[in-house]
């Protein structure tokens, strides 16, 4: 997040000029490991103990780190899509709290992701500026927790940001049939620019770079990964609770095989013409299930107004949570946040129930 911070001013003129990627892309020190892990052995709450990761191998040859842990008596089974430059590593407090609220928790890396399959170029770009590709893998992952899921109880879909976007471009392509209930949270449709740069130039500038054969190029700005300090970002711009905040830094740190760097020119692009084609959708209005979809209050990276159009206008079946208290960054929010989503998520899990026995 703090790169697509950085692409946002860069593209004003008058703002900052570009980083120095030469300077900055290092790997980190010794100090800076020992700090992360240090800060990990004290905060760090872990996958649940019967958490088993394994690859579920696409029809494309493409393979996704799917990861999952089963209670007693599982009330439902969720599958959980992380945010950009997420993993399952990353998310753990919510999983691990779904987990003791008695659901069967799975997860899934999307392709360029966590464990998932990664460019061969440049591991730590996005994998593709084809978010269809990213609603596919969504929903092949979908039709294989269906097939292998414990819990016979409703099986809800959520997915965080860049996760939100997927699990949505997934159910408008029509893979998400076995799903009894979608809760998309603060899903990044469109980013935020407050105008600098216009949302224009920034459509025109991605199509324009992908025209001229420069799609697989970080956008201006942006670049690898490179450590950063633990306090270079203020409490109020993504994630207020101080113990979660430094997570991302220290997972990059200690776990290079986690890493995920800038945007491509193809994959910001890509984000455009997916969001036009979920806003003007002819199948999302057919799309029956119970959803939920979550707004953050204090929204710096994505546009709240077009994520509640395509709740309210587009879809059906939709209802529209938005918590004051929030920022965009709801897994390194503080506690009362996560309730919050825990107390959406299970009322519906009630409405998945209630819909699955309702006469026809």
């Amino acid at each position: 997040m703090r790169i697509l911070v950085l692409f946002l001013s860069v593209l004003c003129v008058g703002c900052m000029s570009a980083p120095d990627y030469a300077q900055l892309v290092r790997e980190p020190t010794a100090e800076e490991v020992a700090e992360a892990q240090a800060y990990l052995d004290e905060h760090d709450v872990p996958l649940p103990s019967t958490w088993r990761f394994e690859r579920f191998v696409m029809s494309e040859g493409a393979y996704i780190r799917v990861g999952r842990a089963v209670p007693n008596a599982p009330a439902a089974t969720l599958l959980f899509v992380p945010s950009y430059t997420s993993s399952q590593e990353l998310a753990s407090e919510l999983i691990s709290d779904w987990y003791r609220m008695g659901f069967e928790v799975t997860a899934m890396d999307l392709p360029g992701q966590g464990g998932s399959i990664r460019r061969d170029d440049d591991p730590q770009k996005p994998f593709t500026g084809d978010w269809s590709f990213y609603g596919q893998s969504v929903s092949e992952v979908v039709r294989y927790i269906a097939e292998t899921r414990v819990s016979t109880g409703p099986f809800i879909l959520i997915g965080e940001s860049m996760g939100g976007h997927a699990v949505l471009r997934a159910a408008h392509d029509g893979g998400l049939a076995p799903i009894d209930g979608l809760l998309p949270l603060v899903p990044a449709i469109l980013p935020h620019t407050h105008n600098r740069p216009p949302l224009f130039f920034m459509r025109w500038e991605s199509r324009r770079q992908v025209k001229a054969g420069r799609g697989a190029a970080y956008v201006i700005g942006e670049g690898p990964w490179y450590p950063g300090e633990r306090d270079s970002r203020p409490e109020d711009l993504c994630g207020r609770e101080r113990s979660r905040t430094f997570k991302n830094e220290a997972l990059y740190r200690t776990r290079p095989d986690l890493r995920v760097g800038g945007a491509t020119n193809a994959y910001l692009n890509g984000l455009f013409v997916s969001a036009d084609e979920l806003v003007s959708s002819t199948t999302l209005p057919a799309v029956q299930i119970p959803t939920t979809l979550v707004t953050a209050e204090d929204e710096i990276y994505v546009q709240n107004a077009i994520a509640e159009t395509i709740c309210t206008d587009v879809m059906t079946s939709c209802e529209h949570v938005h918590i004051e208290t929030a920022t965009h960054c709801l897994h390194v929010d503080p506690t009362e946040v996560h309730e919050r989503v825990h107390a959406a998520l299970s009322s519906l899990v009630a409405r998945a129930k209630a819909a699955a026995t309702r006469p026809d």
